[in-house]
């Protein structure tokens, strides 16, 4: 906890009263108090600037008591400043106690609510028990009622406010037991939240015997005082069931909670006594006092209070909500609400507020209205509108799409009716919620209005298929509706801003529905820039709710343009925002967002193993339901993926979908492209079975929600060609890849960048198939088409010309192949920059198709230029620098260098078989290199070890046609070694392997037959 000297601007935490006691000495007593044995003091510990305490460094003290010590922190990790409070665990007390203690610590950080001090984190430091927490700057709700002017409304307001946060601490099983004004902070932006939850315990856990050294004699004095001894809290403010001893609940904070609203209006304690033992009496026999006589507190709070303060806990509100309700209720509002509806019950009939009193109480259907507004969000000429703008694209699959699109939106548009009419229902109909929940309620819903009419005004606007393609998953991206029916969360909410700038607030969020639109959409460009002036703006404005939710989109956007530096620097600034904002969900996102960025789109790997913990927590304080936990799954998933750890990557896409599917169908899109990046990660992780099962699942699930001619469905029949391909059938490849084509032709004009996507694919499985005249038609069939469009291809300019290149080699045309390869290391540096990780990709490309040609001096010289590139952008233990290190290897052979050969090799299969590192097949090519490399040392023994290993793995791997190269060496050092007989016998069982392939390796085949010719004799 920290608290803030408001003249000083900084924190000034007193976790001690010094309190003057009957013989004149004075005693100290803390504020939070334990059984001994379980917490010692801690007068004795310092903290400097700059100790490590777990992730976070100090920067200055903040204060200090005998129970613990609060000190100012920077977490390096998220950017940002918290209060770190450290409470020492006795070594002498008791394992329960120490374990309880660490118990009630952990729920605390589970506990997610803008009215309740966040806990970010729970450690140990020392021995010692250690809280991260918010950094709050502000003061005590104590000292804000002693501010002069403060209206009675303002009052019940505020601790209406503490109540919400205290009745989410009740839900999560937390009883705060010690509630009072000095345990709840005011900041100084308004916001209220409570605090100091170091009493905190299990509601069904009784407190150890008392032990209270007092009598009538030897009366401890004041009031203010958190007791020694067993029992724990503040006796003004203490219930009677924790004077007696017994098991405090939920309902006893409840108990506290009115004392202490009781003496904030009332200017007084409920109960007379100014002595302890008199003031404990009265509340154990319920003598409640009398109001003063001037009090200008309201009966019906009032009787609120006497509920609250009912001696049995029975006899009390079953818990917190129904009480706060009820303070919430504002019959002076009401009745103003009621003259407007009056004077003019047309203007303000689409308010929540008006739907109870701006109708004739002659209606049969007080809710009538409560559908209108949602009327003007998808009306008969918004549809005429969009499905012109779907028939303006020339796809031959535009009339089905359309149709599909207007039927989700139709759904859409009779949840939100719906949504409207049950929340209006719920108060005038069936009188089960309060007007206060109404009004939240239906804000909610007209918060999805407003981005469902945003999004109809994007996709009207577009004329191009690619954008409308993606409209189906726009409108299922909206957000759900079934917060709007959340009780609990709607009441805790406290984004809305102050009326003073609530006007641009609205008209900010207007602009970021249409932002966010436009990236649901695949607009990011066009997002990009109109967020690039909206963030500004909603910085200036300073309300942190709208800043948060401006920077994430900017981020979200940036990250899928590759402006992966940009990205990252925004994702940061949301964490930031959203914290402040209390927005547990966005932090959630944002957070995920930032490990995924890190750890796939940078390939960071380390940084993204600090983050991954915080990004769980995140999602675990965001209520971790299965939609967020289904994003988390996949971003790991991702991280694997770049890790080349095929098998974890799986693992994790398949949780993700796991995830998603208990939301059941509204998220089933998200199951399919879960499957299907499962699908990817068992490719290439050689688990052919697997990869089709996830493949052919997430294909029907895109069939079933999408339709068949669907673009994602068409990238599902991609990735099971991208199966086939690897499984060394092209033919199977070639037919899947032909049906993804086939659904871009109807999705997509004839010369659209996405029918020429397809082509790269369709061309460069026809070279495998030794069509090369086709392979080579395909793939300038779509280099043609890309430069057509060259701004929407600049991203995918390299490739295409790096595989025209690949095409033109295949057709064994090596002048045009290098000539392809110049532009695509042109196109790179362009977009990329010439020290980037594209560029260096492309060199690496050019070193073997050099190699191939015979130039083997100029191969190295690319493969040199790649190397540098990839340790700088890659750090020097990657594995992608160990495959450029294992191609120099390979080009050091055929230059007959063997030392240096052997160099580069070793250090490759340093970095692919270091500790950690997922099992690659590539690691049998670096053997079969190095044995080449013995061999032309006369290493004969390490060369036959290292080739028979080489040529077994690729036989495990399910790659016979590798293993059967790799004979050949082996063959090779069994006659240098003198076995003749051996090594023609490898060389024969290796043509029978090749001859046995669905389509033998024609080359490969010529050379085990030239090297039977000969050693013939």
């Amino acid at each position: 906890m920290d608290r803030t000297n408001r003249d000083e601007d900084r924190p000034d935490v007193s976790l001690d009263e010094t309190l003057p006691s009957q013989d004149g000495q004075s005693a100290s007593l803390s504020r939070e108090t334990r059984p001994t044995g379980e917490i010692a003091a801690v007068a004795d510990l310092e903290i400097e600037k700059g100790t490590e305490i777990g992730r976070y460094v100090v920067i200055e003290p903040i204060g200090s008591g005998t129970m613990g010590l609060v000190v100012a922190a920077f977490d390096p990790t998220l950017d940002r400043k918290v209060a770190i409070k450290v409470v020492r665990l006795d070594p002498s007390g008791t394992t329960s106690g120490r374990q309880r203690l660490i118990r009630e610590a952990q729920a605390m950080a589970k506990l997610q609510h803008p009215n309740v001090v966040t806990v970010f984190e729970v450690g140990t430091f020392r021995d010692q028990l250690f809280l991260a927490m918010e950094y709050i700057a502000g003061s005590t709700l104590a000292d804000w009622l002693k501010q002069p002017g403060r209206t009675q409304r303002e009052i019940v307001d505020a601790f209406v406010a503490a109540g919400r946060g205290l009745a989410a601490a009740h839900r999560a099983g937390i009883v705060h037991r010690d509630f009072k004004p000095s345990n709840v902070l005011v900041a100084n932006d308004g916001r209220v939240r409570v605090a100091d939850f170091g009493l905190a315990t299990a509601p069904t856990e009784a407190p150890p015997p008392v032990h209270v050294p007092i009598s009538r004699d030897s009366d401890p004095g004041p009031m203010g005082m958190t007791k020694t001894g067993a029992i724990l809290g503040t006796p003004a403010y203490m219930s009677p069931e924790q004077y007696r001893g017994e098991a405090a609940d939920a309902r006893a904070d409840q108990y506290s909670f009115c004392v202490a609203l009781y003496e904030a209006l009332y200017g007084e304690l409920p109960f007379e006594g100014a002595a302890f033992l008199v003031y404990r009496d009265n509340v154990l026999a319920g003598r409640l006092r009398e109001p003063p006589k001037d009090s200008a507190v309201p009966p019906r709070i009032r009787r609120v209070l006497v509920r609250g303060l009912a001696l049995a806990p029975g006899e009390r509100y079953p818990d917190l909500d129904p009480l706060l309700d009820e303070l919430s209720y504002d019959p002076a509002a009401r009745r103003r609400v009621a003259i407007v509806g009056a004077i003019g019950a047309g203007a303000v009939a689409a308010t929540a507020v008006a739907l109870l009193v701006g109708r004739s109480s002659k209606e049969q259907d007080p809710c009538a209205a409560a559908e209108r507004p949602i009327a003007s969000v998808w009306t008969a000429d918004q549809r005429k509108a969009l499905e012109q703008s779907f028939l303006a694209t020339g796809s031959p699959g535009a009339p089905d799409a359309f149709a599909r699109i207007a039927k989700a939106f139709d759904d859409r548009v009779g949840a939100l009716r719906a949504a409207r009419r049950d929340a209006c229902e719920a108060t005038s109909v069936r009188h089960e919620q309060s007007a206060e929940l109404l009004d939240r309620r239906i804000a909610c819903v007209d918060e999805r209005a407003s981005a469902t009419t945003a999004l109809v005004g994007v996709l009207t606007e577009q004329r191009d298929a690619d954008s409308l393609s993606k409209a189906l998953n726009a409108v299922l991206a909206l957000p759900p509706l079934e917060p709007c029916a959340d009780r609990a969360a709607l009441l805790a909410d406290s984004s809305q801003p102050p009326p003073a700038i609530r006007p641009q607030v609205e008209e900010l969020v207007r602009r970021l529905d249409r932002a966010e639109a436009m990236s649901n959409a695949g607009l990011y460009g066009k997002a990009v820039d109109e967020l690039s002036k909206i963030a500004p703006a909603a910085d200036q404005l300073g309300h942190a709710p709208v800043q948060a939710r401006a920077h994430f989109l900017a981020a979200d956007a940036h990250i899928q343009l590759d402006h992966n530096t940009q990205g990252i620097a925004e994702f940061r600034k949301t964490l930031e925002l959203a914290a402040a904002a209390h927005d547990d969900e966005l932090v959630a996102r944002a957070s995920i967002g930032l490990y995924g960025a890190v750890g796939y789109r940078q390939g960071k790997y380390d940084e993204a193993r600090g983050l991954e913990q915080a990004t769980a927590t995140a999602v675990l304080r965001a209520g971790n339901s299965p939609r967020m936990r289904s994003h988390l799954e996949n971003a790991r998933g991702l991280v694997e993926l770049g890790r080349e750890d095929y098998p974890a990557a799986a693992a994790h896409f398949q949780a993700s979908a796991a995830e998603a599917q208990k939301d059941g169908h509204a998220n089933l899109v998200q199951v399919a492209n879960a499957l299907s990046n499962a699908g990817i990660a068992f490719t290439w992780g050689e688990k052919y079975d697997d990869s089709k099962a996830a493949f052919e699942k997430s294909l029907a699930i895109g069939i079933e929600v999408l339709g068949p001619d669907h673009a994602n469905v068409g990238y599902t029949y991609h990735g099971l060609g991208v199966l086939y391909d690897n499984m060394g059938e092209p033919e199977k490849a070639l037919e899947q890849f032909r049906k993804s084509e086939a659904i871009s032709r109807r999705a997509y004009p004839a010369d659209s960048v996405q029918i020429a996507k397809g082509l790269v694919s369709v061309g460069l499985v026809l070279g495998e198939l030794e069509r090369y005249d086709e392979a080579l038609d395909a793939q300038l069939k779509a280099l043609a088409i890309f430069e057509k469009h060259p701004e929407d291809s600049k991203r995918e300019m390299n490739t295409v010309l790096f595989d025209t290149g690949l095409a033109y080699l295949s057709a064994h045309r090596t002048k045009e192949a290098l000539a392809m390869m110049q532009r695509a290391l042109a196109s790179a540096e362009a977009e990329y920059g010439p020290e980037s990780d594209e560029a260096g990709s492309v060199l690496g490309g050019m070193l073997a198709v050099s190699d191939i040609a015979g130039d083997h001096d100029k191969a190295r010289e690319y493969g040199m230029r790649a190397l540098a590139i990839r340790e700088k952008t890659l750090g020097p233990d990657h594995q992608q620098v160990a495959r450029v290190l294992g191609d120099l290897a390979q080009n050091a052979n055929e230059r007959r260098q063997p030392q240096e050969a052997m160099k580069l090799v070793d250090r490759a299969l340093a970095i692919i078989t270091k500790p950690g590192t997922p099992p690659l097949t590539v690691k049998f090519n670096m053997l079969q290199i190095r044995a080449t490399a013995e061999l032309a040392l006369k290493r004969t023994d390490a060369a036959l070890a290292d080739a028979r290993a080489a040529r077994d793995g690729f036989i495990e791997s399910k790659q016979p046609t590798a293993g059967a190269d790799a004979s050949l060496v082996v063959a090779d050092a069994l006659w240098q070694k003198g076995g003749r007989r051996d090594a023609v016998a490898e060389v024969k069982k290796a043509i029978e392997t090749i001859e046995a392939q669905p389509k033998p390796d024609a080359e490969l085949l010529g050379k085990a037959r030239a090297w039977l010719a000969a050693h013939a004799n």
